[in-house]
């Protein structure tokens, strides 16, 4: 059962109690402390929506049985929605001096502030609809047409959190970092039964249908950390400013040796954070069930009960995660003032700002939230995704059989590349491209390769993590005789940079030299001359020197062709380090393979400081493919019944031609019973050979596709393709025959009349206006107290200004015309309510299941004449003293009326009538 949108909506409104609170102007001299909570009991939904509309609910409901009534059928809805849902806050300060360590290790002193929140939410709905409606037999006929249908619906949902938030703040009061224990369980379980019975035509049609659903995902234990790159000011600049944008730099930003600031220079001041690192662990948990039974297979040519699912797991995996916030931003609007009693016991009021863009909440705490539940949900799904789809996989192929139709050739592994764990496959084209898409990181790495074919050569590529590299960021420099320092650039330039020319060859003779840092001498005019006289090239300037080894080998290992480079931060390197862009290529001199088909070379490589002999990266061997020609790109056959059609397509992108398809199909006997062949001639890049077969008997059959290049006998390019061909399965008589039965009925004609009784009953009913006329949502800003300390929701109309839900504030009453019903506690029974609330873990300890009460239904249902035998709810055997059997039962319209039908609405129902009186409203006032 999907929640509906006012359950929503209601369920949005009880988070307005995630509203941190606090009581600090630098280190506070006194801690504060408060409780408040917010509570709402769901028997409550359809008054507080009929509040609002104006709407009868029941009345309408009453209408729309008393509308089928009228048309010739019975239609009569019981339902019953119990629930609660309850949320409490405690807030307080510890103003005690403490030593915690920043993202960088350091010790630094702070005090603290808590946010303990907890949370629970639960709901029950069970509800009973029952259909029936007969067209007697004609004349000279005893064949009835009829439907009757009895449907059960129930469902459960439950929903508990528990935060404790800790930030942690200098004497500044600039935010250092939070601290975070979080846990949160949700379950929602939903039971559909159906006992119907239809006949038609001399035949019957019983079904008897169930299906059931549940889901439960946990994360418990968690404990996250988060520590600011620098503390931030953003309490204090929210409590200055009307508006405050705050950002979180992003990673190339903080790359490019961006700090972090506050931006005044417009009328929104930015506080730009470098907002570190949030790390943290988790246990999740994960349970489901699914279970499908009573669909009347044999009616339609399947085995009884061969679509009955039942489908279950339960996962629990610990784990970690870490994430650096980058990039997030927030807009932070202060609006109205306010004048509010926080309920502390003191009566002692508070000035507060709307601020209208805020979550209900400290927006710090909501995020630091978002990466927990992001954080850990992220890392747990990727724990456990390989095992829930495997598990998932074969149960569903347990339930319907494999997939015969699988291609026998059909490498689910190809283009793919394993992982380090063993356990992940990513695709060839994600290795190396600067994103970690292997869990365990290893697609990224240090050092790789591969080779390319291209004119008549073919090109080892040796791809290199420059960051592995120890160049220097600082130019290299030459010490002149006075000991003054240039950039080695300026040597030779003809330029003179040192006090006596030592730097140019007017400052030298034709004999000086140059002793290199191996010890071997060069001639003074070989500096800065394009070439490495030196071993490492420190004579252009390098500041560091590696040598680059790469192999080319075939498939088998056999080195097919050794090269050697360099690669330096100067000019005369193979490679210099301003035109590196990741990759270092050779050319092999070795032509490319040209017989069509799929060749694969392979690679090693290694990285050499050429100073130290040191290898700094390697790795020993790296394969990849290379397909020539024109190539099978589908093949794949579909059986209607006896029917086949076969689909085989060929791409040649590069128009290669000179090739022919070959397409064959065999029965399980290896008779032949279909051959055509196509030419590839390379006048297109694409071509499709689609054919209808029809067969003549059942069985296995295989579809063959094969390529073969012009001039050669064997092909390079085959694909298989086995399916299963059975007689179509047809429909039983006794389907038809119902089918027939309701088609030539009136049933069409009593439905029309239904949807007409309805607009005229529907026709005097229409919404009230709504009773205001204005609204304002404050989650309130306290600058005083640099905090948010709660929130409130408000409707103003003509006559004055009302709180719909929070705290007492000054100009606003709680005797609004319209209201919802939702509980706003502070102090003593705020705080006796969340001690209650904290071992509530379950349905029965969150909602008083003595309150729902399905004998209800069932007596209601009694009374409007309703056989309820077989429906399985529970029946009060208390003695009314009504046992005459002489009061005729009610109608269902009857009972709607006096509300007893429906002891609770749900918000589903709600909505559905209203959405249909809106229908026929909106069509009388179109006319």
């Amino acid at each position: 059962m999907r929640k509906s949108a006012p359950s929503l909506l209601l369920t949005a409104l009880l988070l307005v109690a995630l509203v941190p609170t606090g009581t600090v102007a630098a280190t506070p001299s006194e801690a504060s402390e408060f409780y408040y909570g917010v509570e709402y009991d769901w028997s409550s939904v359809d008054s507080d929506l009929t509040n609002f509309t104006g709407l009868d609910i029941p009345e309408m409901l009453g209408e729309v049985m008393g509308a089928a009534d009228d048309a010739g059928f019975n239609l009569v809805v019981g339902q019953l929605f119990t629930g609660s849902s309850n949320v409490y806050v405690h807030h307080f300060e510890d103003i005690t001096p403490r030593t915690i360590q920043d993202m960088n290790g350091e010790d630094v002193t702070v005090w603290s502030r808590t946010d303990e929140v907890t949370l629970r939410h639960g709901v029950l709905f069970d509800g009973v609809l029952m259909a029936d409606w007969m067209e007697p037999a004609s004349f000279g006929s005893n064949d009835d047409t009829s439907f009757d249908i009895d449907a059960f619906v129930g469902g459960e949902q439950v929903l508990t959190v528990d935060i404790s938030y800790t930030e942690y703040l200098d004497e500044d009061y600039h935010l250092v970092g939070a601290d975070m224990a979080f846990s949160m369980e949700v379950s929602l379980s939903n039971a559909i039964e159906l006992d119907a019975l239809f006949e038609g035509g001399g035949e019957e049609l019983p079904i008897d249908f169930d299906t059931g659903i549940s889901m439960s995902y946990a994360i418990t234990e968690s404990a996250t950390q988060w520590r600011l790159g620098s503390p931030s000011p953003i309490y204090v600049e929210m409590s200055d400013n009307d508006f405050t944008n705050w950002y979180c730099l992003e990673e190339w930003e903080i790359d490019e040796g961006m700090q972090a600031e506050v931006d005044d220079s417009d009328s929104d001041v930015v506080v730009v954070d470098h907002c570190g690192t949030v790390s943290g662990t988790y246990t999740g948990a994960l349970d489901y069930s699914f279970s499908l039974t009573g669909i009347p297979t044999e009616d339609i040519g399947l085995d009884a009960g061969e679509l009955d699912i039942e489908l279950s797991d339960s996962v629990t995996e610990s784990g970690t995660f870490e994430d650096t916030p980058t990039g997030d931003k927030m807009e932070l609007s202060m609006g109205d003032s306010l004048t509010v009693d926080l309920g502390d016991g003191a009566g002692l009021t508070t000035s507060v700002t709307s601020c209208t863009n805020c979550p209900p909440g400290n927006p710090l705490m909501f995020f630091m939230m978002g990466q927990v539940i992001g954080g850990a949900s992220e890392s747990f799904a990727e724990s456990v995704a390989e095992d829930v789809a495997d598990e998932l996989s074969d149960s569903i192929l347990n339930i319907f059989g494999g997939d015969e139709a699988e291609s026998e050739d059909y490498d689910e592994y190809e283009n793919q590349w394993q992982c380090d764990s063993g356990d992940q496959w990513v695709y060839e084209w994600e290795i190396n491209n600067g994103y970690e898409d292997c869990w365990d990181g290893s697609d990224e790495m240090d050092m790789s390769g591969s080779w390319s074919a291209y004119g008549e050569n073919m090109y080892m590529n040796l791809d290199i993590n420059g960051e592995m590299l120890s160049f220097s960021d600082e130019e290299a420099t030459f010490t002149c005789d006075d000991g003054t320092e240039i950039d080695w650039s300026s040597l030779r330039d003809w330029s003179n940079d040192c006090a006596n020319n030592e730097d140019e060859d007017a400052g030298h003779s034709e004999t000086d030299t140059w002793t290199c840092n191996d010890g071997t001498t060069i001639s003074w005019n070989q500096i800065n001359d394009y070439n490495a006289d030196c071993a490492t090239a420190e004579d252009e300037g390098a500041t560091a020197h590696y040598t680059i080894d790469g192999v080319l080998m075939s498939e088998d290992g056999t080195p097919l062709s050794q090269h050697q480079g360099t690669f330096c931060d100067a000019n005369g390197c193979d490679q210099q380090l301003d035109w590196f862009h990741g990759a270092m290529s050779f050319d092999t001199g070795i032509a490319p393979p040209t017989s069509y088909g799929s060749h694969e070379y392979c690679t090693s490589g290694s990285v050499t400081d050429t100073s130290t002999g040191d290898i700094v990266m390697e790795f020993s061997s790296m394969c990849n493919e290379q397909w020539i020609g024109p190539s099978i790109g589908h093949a794949h056959a579909h059986s209607d019944a006896m029917d086949i059609q076969i689909e085989v397509y060929v791409y040649d992108w590069s128009e290669e031609g000179d090739a022919t398809l070959s397409v064959s199909m065999v029965d399980e006997n290896g008779n032949q019973v279909f051959l055509d062949s196509m030419a590839i001639d390379g006048s297109d890049n694409e071509y499709y050979m689609e054919e209808d077969v029809s067969v003549l008997e059942e069985g296995e059959y295989c579809l063959h596709a094969e390529l073969t290049e012009t001039g050669q006998s064997e092909p390079y390019d085959a694909h298989s393709h086995c399916f299963s061909v059975e007689e179509g399965q047809e429909p039983s008589d006794r389907i038809v025959a119902v089918v027939e039965a309701m088609a030539e009925s009136d049933l069409g004609e009593v439905l029309e009349q239904f949807g007409m009784n309805l607009g005229d009953r529907l026709s005097d009913v229409a919404p009230t206006e709504f009773p205001y006329n204005d609204g304002m949502w404050a989650p309130m800003w306290s600058s005083e107290h640099a905090a948010m300390v709660g929130v409130g929701a408000y409707a103003m109309d003509d006559d004055g200004a009302y709180i719909m839900a929070g705290p007492a504030t000054e100009g606003y009453t709680n005797d609004a015309p319209a209201k919802v019903s939702i509980r706003y506690l502070t102090g003593v029974p705020a705080s006796t309510a969340a001690e209650e609330a904290e071992t509530a873990t379950s349905i029965e300890d969150i909602v008083d299941i003595e309150d729902h009460d399905l004998a209800e239904i069932t007596e209601d249902l009694q009374e409007a004449g309703v056989d309820t035998t077989d429906l399985g709810l529970p029946i009060d055997d208390t003695d009314d003293g009504d046992s005459d059997g002489e009061t005729p039962p009610q109608t269902a319209e009857e009972l709607a009326e006096d509300a007893g039908l429906l002891p609770a609405l749900s918000p589903l129902s709600v909505l559905a009538v209203i959405s249909l009186a809106g229908v026929f409203i909106g069509r009388r006032n179109d006319a």
